[in-house]
């Protein structure tokens, strides 16, 4: 987790990256689609392994 902060921190200080959007607000998807419920993960969730 700490490596993932160091490559965040510094982006989400800056106002950059906003860890609370979601996937779906992002038009974040995938090959194949995510599921509706994949689309409301947040950065946050993703790189905190949730």
């Amino acid at each position: 987790m700490k490596i993932l902060a160091m490559l965040y921190g510094k982006y989400v200080d800056n106002k950059k990256i906003n860890l609370d959007l979601t996937l779906s607000e992002l038009n974040i998807d995938d090959n194949l689609g995510l599921l509706p419920i994949e689309k409301q993960a947040t950065i946050r969730d993703l790189i905190s392994a949730k």
